[in-house]
């Protein structure tokens, strides 16, 4: 009964970290891991990934990642698989007569937490340890000596099919064992342990062709270009444990269990409290954002910035895209925060780079588009990410590239959750009987065309592009962010501007005129008479000779105006 009772102590706190997973990996957090990995349903597919080492961890992850979609679900998949492990370890710990201590048994749980504060993180990895542990519980169930070593010759095969890294784990696990079990020690453990470490990886780069890093998995932990690599942490912390139990067990055995109970509740609020540290508000903010642009809550994506202000570029291209699609952005431009070259840069990062290109989208800008989404597609850990082929699909439809769409459809139909959007989009491709018009015509897409994925003015010549208000309102949006007088007025003498629409416009062609000393651009321009008072008032606080603390104090009521932009704002990427 006791054993009973010191076990159900140590059951809550999976079940406390369960909750965790639960709470930090739904909705937000799993937004852009929503099936990085494109998982198929096919013969092809399946032989590709089984018949590499961990073939069938990583299949069955790859399996699990696909729910991720369904948002709370994703989390309780991680939660109940990180209380799947440390039951588990638990047991291990239970058969090694170490079990008193079972504080420690919060620290492989809380590695596996950290790993998922990763949304790339490989689900294939919790499925391998579950399978290494449970060959290792098999292994040190058999107390005979011939046939616990016959048994070990024979799970190890099958570890390193199973889980690949997880025979060193197993190799390691049954050393411990003879070392709590005070058995003599036996060299087959070692000898086994050594030879793996030197032929695995020699046998894994040539038989697998995987690059030479990749190939030395057997080191506990190994350094990547910034960072320890995080397998590696879950691996060592899984042999770190056992050992710190084993040492700290003289210490605590006389605590009650109440005592310990209070100790794994300490550990597991600190383990909280540095899960909550690693969170950063500009992120969770992002996501939210992404949230409402994709799901095109316009007002409640400009409200929401309104009351959250974050000084990030993604977010002020997200907060342009709502504005656009509200008709307010040449009026409330420079009410939210900006910067210079909005969207025209290049990332290492397939998040950054999907953003990107869904802002291009928005905009109808199909070139820029396709190019960032591409490029984040590729950089995903599988390089096919069905999130992320469904936007091309549609990219290439529009484009009028038939073809091209449909290899991403014909992907798409062999996953699990994207065939239903596959069919539907295959047939709307086949029965729509205006395709031509639905898609963009050749001779337009001249106007998406630009050196180095940027909009260039001159391409402006066709009427299409000049008839698209959303395209027009971005364009004079960016040269005014970046200063561009010139090209400001070429495109608003093409496209017969008001300047009277907009006070951004008049303060913008004022400033050009100051700078010019032309007050004959003043009444050409039309350019009211408060605007230029106001902006008399702007310069007589500048060169009042207060000092510049004071002076951006005084300029507080003129935030919303471009001079301010300029002299406090403008920010380079």
């Amino acid at each position: 009964m006791k054993q009973l009772h010191t076990f159900s102590y140590g059951l809550l706190p999976f079940v406390l970290f369960t909750v965790i997973l639960y709470a930090f990996f739904y909705n937000h957090h799993l937004l852009f891991a929503e099936q990085l990995r494109l998982f198929e349903w096919n013969k092809d597919y399946f032989n590709e990934i089984v018949y590499n080492p961990g073939g069938l961890s990583a299949y069955i992850g790859e399996f699990f990642t696909q729910f991720y979609h369904l948002n709370h679900f994703g989390g309780w998949i991680l939660g109940a698989g990180v209380g799947l492990t440390g039951i588990l370890y638990r047991n291990l710990i239970c058969h090694w007569k170490i079990g008193g201590n079972v504080s420690w048994e919060l620290i492989p749980i809380t590695s596996l937490v950290f790993f998922y504060l990763n949304p790339n993180a490989s689900l294939g990895l919790i499925f391998g340890l579950q399978i290494t542990l449970l060959l290792a519980r098999i292994t040190l169930h058999e107390k005979e000596g011939k046939r616990k070593r016959l048994l070990i010759l024979i799970n190890l095969p099958i570890c390193y099919f199973f889980t690949g890294i997880g025979c060193y784990l197993y190799l390691i696990l049954i050393f411990l064992d003879e070392v709590f079990s005070k058995k003599k020690h036996s060299l087959l453990a070692w000898i086994l342990y050594t030879l793996v470490t030197i032929l695995l990886p020699i046998l894994t780069y040539y038989k697998f062709d995987i690059n030479e890093t990749q190939a030395w998995i057997g080191i506990a932990c190994f350094i990547t270009q910034d960072l320890l690599h995080p397998l590696g942490i879950v691996i060592a912390s899984f042999l770190i444990s056992p050992l710190l139990a084993y040492g700290t067990y003289h210490l605590l055995q006389r605590l009650t269990d109440k005592k310990r109970f209070a100790l794994n509740l300490l550990m597991a609020f600190f383990a909280i409290g540095i899960i909550l540290s690693q969170l950063k508000n500009e992120d969770e903010r992002l996501y939210q954002l992404h949230y409402l642009i994709t799901h095109e809550k316009w007002d409640e994506a400009i409200t929401f910035m309104q009351k959250k202000p974050v000084q990030n570029v993604l977010m002020s291209s997200y907060t342009n895209i709502a504005l656009l699609h509200q008709q307010r952005l040449s009026k409330e431009l420079f009410s939210y925060f900006q910067v210079a070259h909005v969207n025209e840069f290049w990332s290492s990062n397939h998040l950054l780079n999907y953003l990107t290109a869904e802002t291009y989208f928005q905009l109808d800008m199909l070139y820029a588009a396709r190019a960032y989404m591409f490029m984040a597609n590729t950089q995903t850990p599988s390089g096919r990410s069905p999130l992320y082929l469904t936007r091309l699909a549609e990219i290439e439809y529009r484009r009028g590239k038939r073809a091209a769409s449909l290899k991403y459809v014909a992907l798409l139909e062999s996953t699990l959750f994207y065939k239903d959007w596959a069919y539907k989009f295959r047939q709307k491709m086949n029965t729509d009987s205006s395709t031509k018009k639905s898609q963009l015509l050749p001779k337009t897409n001249k106007l998406f065309l630009a050196k180095e994925m940027l909009f260039n003015v001159e391409q402006f010549e066709t009427q299409a592009g000049a008839n698209n208000q959303k395209v027009i309102d971005f364009l004079l949006a960016k040269y005014m962010l970046n200063n561009q007088y010139n090209a400001f007025i070429q495109l608003a003498a093409r496209t017969h501007l008001t300047i009277h629409s907009s006070k951004h416009y008049q303060e913008f062609l004022l400033m050009y005129a100051y700078l010019l000393k032309d007050n004959s651009l003043i009444s050409k321009w039309q350019i009211e008479q408060t605007v230029i008072e106001r902006f008399y008032r702007y310069l007589q606080i500048n060169q009042s000779g207060k000092s510049p603390e004071e002076i951006q104090e005084l300029l507080c009521p003129y935030k919303d105006t471009y001079w301010y932009y300029v002299q406090y704002n403008k920010k380079q990427i």
